[in-house]
């Protein structure tokens, strides 16, 4: 509008807000309800399966976030992921997580299930500490490739 003055920050609150996801303790074999939006792995003494709801019960764009507290996911102890009714992840009826302290974050399109972001990481050495990680999904701007590439080691 011509001649008016516009501030962004005109009826936006005084403190920044900030999403707060209600954790879930996840000890063993579990299906996940669609108000779950935060897994969080305290006990991994063996492989077990984590159930998503079917992707229709969350709206669209909803999201869950799984995350190996416990560093003991392993190839031993697998983390199988699958959906309650059917659809799929990324194209699959089931994704697994094999790596200790990694997190798998899913949004759901109203049909099946995505992995948007998975971090999937090798627990860190006591000393000289490097980490591998698996990124996928949506793409990341250069300054967030340039803030991870200061955190990570990896090796040409």
């Amino acid at each position: 509008m011509s001649g008016s003055n516009f501030n962004l920050t005109d009826n936006l609150p005084n403190t920044p807000t900030r999403m707060v996801r209600k954790r879930k303790v996840v000890t063993g074999t579990i299906t996940l309800a669609a108000v779950d939006s935060f897994a969080a792995l305290t006990t991994v003494a063996s492989a077990f399966t984590i159930t998503l709801p079917n992707a229709n019960t969350v709206p669209v764009g909803g999201e869950i976030m799984v995350k190996d507290e416990t560093g003991n996911v392993s190839a031993t102890n697998i983390i199988t992921f699958d959906v309650t009714g059917g659809g799929n992840i990324d194209g699959a009826a089931t994704r697994t997580m094999t790596k200790g302290y990694g997190s798998v974050h899913f949004t759901s399109n109203g049909t099946n299930w995505f992995m948007s972001s998975d971090f999937l990481a090798s627990a860190p050495a006591a000393t000289g500490a490097t980490a591998e990680f698996l990124i996928s999904g949506p793409m990341f701007s250069k300054d967030m490739l340039f803030e991870i590439s200061e955190y990570l080691f990896i090796p040409a």
